[in-house]
């Protein structure tokens, strides 16, 4: 039995989800394209392209892959230097002797969490709500209405506030206009 939303918070939210898991608009649905956002990783911080060297060579992600190559091939257009990360990606995707495996989808995993900090994200501009958890405030943080919502929409993905959190203090910052924050590596500070 589906239960009505306690909030206006709550019904935001579902009705989100529900938008977003659609194949037309779904940055919750697999069919979505995350090439924009993971260029941006990519070019952000060593870290964010090995990340993305991680999905294309560990995961087969294809996607991952194509914004790795896009971004070689502009460097080498420009004479610029690829770096230790993409240089590294450019001899081993060229070497014939290396063996591409797939396994287990990690990708589906930088899917998930993108989702979850678009969620997050849109309940934050809508609503001016705060992310984090905070017991004595009103009205509720974005990353409980998004952990609740999520978990009531059936969708597969049951995650706690905390959980909700951790994803936007990775991955919000991709979601602000400008440039990221001076020194932000996400999780990897």
């Amino acid at each position: 039995m589906t239960t009505l939303p306690a909030t206006i918070y709550e019904a935001f939210a579902a009705d989100w989800i529900r938008q977003y898991s659609e194949p037309a608009l779904g940055v919750l649905h697999p069919s979505y394209s995350f090439k924009s956002i993971m260029r941006r990783w990519v070019l952000h911080h060593p870290y964010g392209a090995d990340e993305m060297v991680m999905f294309a060579e560990d995961y087969g992600s294809h996607e991952a892959d194509q914004v790795l190559q896009e971004i070689i091939a502009e460097r080498i257009d420009r004479d610029q230097s690829l770096g230790a990360v993409l240089g590294a990606y450019d001899i081993r995707s060229h070497n014939p002797v290396r063996n591409r495996k797939p396994g287990p989808n990690k990708f589906d995993n930088f899917r998930r969490d993108i989702g979850i900090a678009s969620l997050v994200y849109a309940l934050i501009t809508e609503f001016g709500l705060a992310v984090h958890h905070n017991p004595a405030s009103r009205p509720p943080s974005a990353s409980t209405v998004a952990a609740a919502a999520l978990a009531e929409a059936g969708i597969g993905i049951v995650i706690s506030h905390r959980g909700v959190a951790k994803i936007w203090d990775r991955y919000g910052p991709l979601f602000m206009p400008g440039p990221l924050p001076e020194g932000y590596l996400g999780p990897f500070a």
